[in-house]
């Protein structure tokens, strides 16, 4: 055989151990990806305070800050459909039923839990979702006074306070949710979660 057809042979071998290589890379990146996104979409759903109680409760309580594509001076963005278009009432309870239904097969839940958590979901949604027209009635009345050379600390503080007193009404209803989520869960049902959520903190 000539060394034309060795180099050739050779160049062929490597050529070939070079995709299987990043064959495998792919794979392996692919397989990482893949955990991840699993981790984050469980994230979601438990740690957003425990599926149905959370993609309902926290769902709204965190887009309540969302400032619809302007500056926040409070808060963090929440889930939102896109630049300023942030859940209606009817996505946040169809949220938060999906998230119910999720965590309720995680567990092994039965029909009857299933339907309470979900019911859990959409009273929570009615309560708090209410909550987001007065935050916006604060921030933009934050705005005003900023922009406003009358504005006094005084009126800053007022402002604060009632965005305060909002957000301490809004986790007092959530508190009560989750009290009422956990109680409708068994021993073995929140063993379950609290397993899956110390996987998540990994």
């Amino acid at each position: 055989m000539s060394e034309q057809n060795h180099a050739d042979e050779n160049r062929t071998d490597t050529a070939g151990r070079e995709q299987d290589s990043h064959r495998g890379d792919r794979s392996a990146c692919c397989r990482h990806g893949l955990g991840r996104r699993l981790r984050f979409g469980l994230g979601a759903a438990v740690l957003l305070l425990m599926g149905a109680v959370t993609g309902a409760g926290m769902v709204v309580a965190w887009q309540a800050h969302a400032a619809d594509g302007a500056p926040m001076w409070m808060g963090h963005p929440g889930w939102h459909l896109g630049h300023g278009a942030t859940l209606s009432l009817e996505q946040a309870q169809e949220m938060a039923v999906r998230k119910s239904r999720w965590i309720a097969a995680m567990i092994d839940a039965t029909p009857e839990q299933e339907t309470r958590l979900a019911e859990l979901g959409a009273e929570l949604v009615d309560e708090i979702h209410p909550l987001r027209e007065q935050h916006r009635a604060h921030r933009q009345t934050l705005v005003d006074l900023l922009l406003s050379a009358d504005s006094t600390r005084a009126d800053i503080e007022s402002v604060r306070q009632a965005e305060l007193a909002l957000a301490d009404e809004a986790s007092a209803r959530l508190a009560d949710a989750l009290h009422a989520f956990s109680q409708t869960l068994s021993d073995e049902q929140r063993a379950s979660l609290a397993r899956h959520v110390a996987r998540l903190q990994h």
